[in-house]
């Protein structure tokens, strides 16, 4: 893949996460997508462990009203093998490998519970996004220990046909959203990696 063919991949997948950026996505899909890209790097703080010393504690799937009032959740994570770590503005982490992505960020859903969260997010999506097709029904997962939910969708992007992983669950009363993303002709090719990633998250 030619390399600003890559750069905007990066820049549909980071408009993709945003609630705020969403409805303006293709119109930023421009030849200047590696300008728009290097201006977003800023720091971000990303604590990375082995993955050996993760633990769970079981949280519901209901808003807590105990969020942190410093609004700080340090998040562990466990990178596979080739993946590079990039720094960007408002995301906890972001991962890259060839066309494909891991990102974890705090989104400001109103919903109170995951099932309100998940029609909130598909609503933004179907109205952002071309030819948004889900690839089975909405799935109950466990995020070091906390109640998710997940599902998977395809949609267009200017010219790319883009396939999404999404996953949602509470962090000290904040809405966190996992995203692993890539083309959607290599999307299975990086699936083994994107559950390597979930499964060692950990909050702190």
């Amino acid at each position: 893949m030619k390399y600003w063919k890559v750069l905007l991949f990066l820049l549909a997948f980071l408009m993709a996460l945003s609630l705020v950026g969403c409805r303006k996505a293709e119109e930023k899909l421009t030849e200047k997508a590696s300008e728009k890209i290097v201006e977003g790097v800023t720091g971000s703080e990303v604590d990375i462990k082995d993955g050996t010393d993760l633990q769970n504690d079981d949280i519901s799937g209901r808003r807590e009203d105990t969020a942190d009032p410093t609004g700080d959740v340090k998040i562990a994570v466990s990178p596979p093998a080739g993946w590079e770590a990039t720094e960007a503005a408002g995301l906890s982490v972001f991962y890259s490998k060839d066309d494909a992505s891991f990102i974890m960020k705090k989104e400001p859903y109103k919903g109170d519970t995951l099932e309100a969260v998940v029609q909130e997010a598909k609503g933004i999506f179907e109205t952002s996004f071309k030819n948004v097709q889900y690839a089975g029904n909405v799935e109950d997962v466990i995020v070091d220990g906390r109640n998710a939910k997940q599902f998977i969708y395809t949609c267009d992007i200017s010219a790319f046909s883009m396939k999404y992983q999404y996953l949602f669950c509470f962090v000290g009363g904040d809405v966190y959203v996992i995203t692993c993303g890539s083309l959607e002709e290599s999307f299975d090719n990086y699936a083994a990696d994107f559950q390597h990633f979930i499964h060692s998250l950990h909050f702190e």
